[in-house]
């Protein structure tokens, strides 16, 4: 499938898994550091999502330096979702 010109593969389903290993991974260390103020609760989201964004974008086969500017708007829009997705479920 294409969207604005970037050609987004679909994922296997190891590809999958190594996602959700890898946001489950970081959220899970994001937790620790906050139950030992390493890190205010607050900075636990932005990490989760910086992380989510980026494994789920390379997951698809959107890239930056190959993609330029339509890549970035692709990762926006993959932003808004994610952060939509978080809130809904109270992450």
């Amino acid at each position: 499938m294409k969207i604005i010109g970037v050609e987004l593969k679909s994922p296997s389903s190891r590809e999958l898994l190594i996602v959700c290993l890898f946001v489950g991974g970081i959220a899970a260390i994001g937790l620790c550091l906050n139950y030992f103020r390493v890190l205010d609760a607050e900075m636990v989201f932005p990490i989760v999502m910086a992380a989510s964004l980026g494994v789920v974008s390379n997951a698809f086969g959107v890239s930056i330096s190959r993609h330029g500017w339509r890549a970035l708007v692709i990762l926006g829009f993959l932003a808004v979702v994610l952060a939509g997705a978080f809130q809904a479920l109270g992450l």
